[in-house]
């Protein structure tokens, strides 16, 4: 078989053909799938970090952080939101260290930190089980002083829109970053 080069002009197309998008089958000029990082956000002070602005027909996250730590012995936590706001009940999880019992909390995904200063560093995946009833399901795993994993589960009032890496308790980050990407 030949190979031959169409000429771009004699395709009926619609909007811009670059090196960064494909043409469709319907003739139209759409840009290549994959994650879209959110900005990286330091995690050394404050007691929460809201990526906001996600749009519409997501349907995987991944909250990643390194090198987080906190100036108390609360844990770390996951919330998600829609346009309403953060919501904070409903979510059915387990968070442990390896080898150690697991936690239940309805705040948010649990991340089992342990101690004041303690190091952490993973990802939790969040991912759409169902765009009917915003049906999301998590899991983690992340190494401190321990090896820790866990998963869960959480019904949104509504469309995702946002998510919190927070403390879950009164103290502050005092180290790390936070990122999140999604698709």
């Amino acid at each position: 078989m030949a190979t031959t080069k169409v000429d771009i002009g004699l395709i009926d197309t619609t909007g811009t053909a670059s090196s960064s998008t494909f043409l469709r089958g319907d003739g139209a000029w759409q840009a290549a799938g994959g994650f879209t990082q959110a900005a990286q956000q330091a995690t050394t002070s404050g007691t929460a970090k809201d990526f906001t602005g996600i749009p519409a027909g997501v349907k995987m996250i991944v909250v990643g952080f390194s090198d987080v730590s906190l100036d108390s012995t609360d844990e770390l936590l996951i919330q998600l939101g829609d346009a309403g706001g953060f919501e904070t009940s409903g979510y059915l999880d387990k968070s442990g260290r390896i080898g150690v019992g697991g936690y239940v909390t309805g705040a948010g995904f649990l991340l089992k930190a342990a101690s004041a200063s303690e190091i952490s560093s993973g990802q939790m995946i969040l991912t759409l089980q169902d765009a009917a009833t915003y049906h999301w399901s998590s899991q983690h795993g992340f190494a401190s002083d321990y090896a820790v994993a866990g998963g869960g589960r959480k019904l949104l009032s509504a469309e995702l829109t946002q998510v919190r890496f927070t403390v879950d308790g009164s103290g502050d980050f005092d180290a790390g970053s936070v990122s999140l990407m999604y698709m």
